[in-house]
């Protein structure tokens, strides 16, 4: 087994420490930290986890670590919710096709947030109870999707992504230009939206 002993010690003893106290405190009917933890490891592998612990050691600022990481390093009570929440969608949906590819994309930091949403959204989708869900399906274009799934007999293609706010505008104004860019879109392929 890869030595885990860091500067802190051992991340994944002191993540589950902090996890027990929490759920203590708060009285929490969730599983085991451990089994929460162990279906992230699990999925990310342990090995690649251990390597991006040693690898942050070196870094200082909290930006420049992989989410992950700072998940298991800092285990705060957003951390913990976190991993049971990032536990839970996997648990519920590694078998889905292509899933393998959305965790390959969550381990590069700049796509994390984004493959996180992707689980997120995936996740409701099962919950609501469509058929056939799929991640990055192929599309007619040559690209993948984000979500494919079959609704009422329906077909849904899905892109889902954070919103990101370039300098000089304003967040509340991210909704107002997507949404004008999806209605340009329709338009463009002779659809119209409607307001619900």
């Amino acid at each position: 087994m890869a030595d885990t002993n860091l500067d802190f010690g051992d991340p994944f003893e002191f993540w589950l420490k902090e996890a027990s106290f929490y759920i203590n405190k708060l009285g929490l009917k969730v599983s085991p930290p451990v089994e929460a933890l162990s279906i992230v490891t699990n999925a990310f592998g342990k090995e690649w986890i251990i390597n991006q612990i040693k690898s942050a050691k070196e870094k200082h600022a909290l930006e420049s670590r992989h989410r992950l990481v700072n998940m298991i390093i800092i285990a705060g009570k957003k951390e913990i919710f976190e991993v049971y929440e990032l536990a839970n969608y996997i648990q519920e949906l590694y078998q889905k096709p292509r899933f393998d590819q959305v965790i390959s994309m969550m381990k590069v930091e700049s796509q994390y947030s984004t493959a996180f949403n992707q689980l997120a959204f995936g996740y409701r989708f099962h919950k609501a109870g469509v058929s056939n869900l799929e991640f990055e399906p192929p599309t007619d274009a040559g690209k993948n999707s984000d979500l494919m799934f079959h609704y009422k007999g329906v077909i849904f293609i899905v892109e889902s992504f954070v919103p990101q706010s370039s300098k000089g505008i304003p967040y509340e104004n991210i909704l107002k230009i997507t949404t004008k860019k999806a209605y340009e879109i329709a338009s463009s392929l002779g659809k119209k939206l409607q307001p619900s």
